[in-house]
């Protein structure tokens, strides 16, 4: 990332790792129990839901030019990240 983007140091790195762990939380707490047992969504179609947008987060990451694009991104991945861990 200190390639991609100028400016990136260790404290934008902090605060990116900050902005994974609540992602993280976030999408173990809140996401999953609703999708699963409010939505009554399969754990299969979860899975395979969860491979998409993986794909489609490594896929808008590297083309991402400014570093906002790069967070927005990486929010895509909140399901997989959750469902595949």
């Amino acid at each position: 990332m200190l390639k991609a983007f100028p400016g990136f140091n260790g404290v934008d790195y902090s605060y990116y790792s900050i902005f994974v762990n609540i992602r993280d939380a976030f999408g173990h707490l809140v996401l999953i129990p609703f999708l699963s047992s409010k939505l009554g969504i399969d754990d299969c179609l979860l899975t395979a839901l969860a491979l998409v947008c993986e794909c489609l987060a490594y896929l808008t990451g590297a083309f991402a030019t400014n570093l906002w694009q790069y967070y927005l991104s990486q929010v895509l991945s909140a399901l997989s990240l959750t469902l595949l861990e």
